[in-house]
């Protein structure tokens, strides 16, 4: 199960982070697209 799937691009997590609930709905990510992209990232090749 993919949690981040919502949140593949850039544009999408910086929406996210935006709108105010980022941390409510991904708390153990850090905020900073560069450190969470590999996370974000890792989490979609394994979808495939």
């Amino acid at each position: 199960m993919n949690k981040y799937k919502t949140i593949n691009t850039k544009e999408f997590y910086d929406n996210l982070i935006h709108s105010g609930m980022f941390f409510e709905f991904f708390p153990e990510l850090t905020g900073d697209w560069n450190v969470d992209k590999i996370i974000i990232l890792k989490d979609h090749n394994e979808d495939v």
